[in-house]
């Protein structure tokens, strides 16, 4: 490939760097009332004898809390003519059933890709408002728009700052 046809190509990509998700802090008070109610729920599952459930929430609470505190990775986001990249990954147009665009006040907008997958089928892109726009035109070409609701997952999390 020329040197021309590369920065050619290199125009037509979109980059930029963002965190992975957003990040709330948490206070004693958070990490107290998860732990009361997953103390609460560990003794129903005593009481019930469901010993499965137990282990489960012995192996949980610990994990939600190393990751509740860690912060989120800075990734590096890229769309081009191939595809979108994110970090390490990269998802062909050819891979992606379409798109959905969120926007969101007093954060980041969001753009939900829709993987050709049954499990874990979304990804969600962080961006800002005028890098959006200029992936929606592209994306407009590539993918059809879809239309996505938020899980009862989504909105747990968002509830509890996950």
């Amino acid at each position: 490939m020329k040197k021309s046809d590369r920065q050619h190509n290199k125009k037509k990509e979109i980059g930029w760097r963002a965190a992975e998700h957003d990040y709330i802090e948490k206070g004693a008070l958070w990490y107290w009332v998860l732990g009361t109610i997953a103390v609460i729920l560990m003794l129903i599952a005593l009481w019930q004898k469901n010993f499965f459930f137990f282990i489960f929430l012995a192996i949980a609470l610990p994990m939600l809390f190393f990751f509740a505190k860690r912060r989120p990775r800075i990734l590096n986001f890229q769309v081009s003519e191939k595809g979108v990249g994110i970090g390490k990954r990269v998802f062909e147009y050819s891979d992606l059933e379409g798109f959905h665009v969120r926007e969101r006040e007093h954060s980041l907008d969001e753009i939900i890709l829709k993987k050709k997958a049954v499990i874990n089928p979304f990804v969600r892109i962080p961006v800002d408002a005028d890098t959006r726009e200029k992936i929606e035109k592209v994306f407009d070409k590539k993918l059809k728009r879809i239309e996505y609701e938020d899980s009862f997952l989504d909105a747990v999390s968002e509830w509890f700052g996950l």
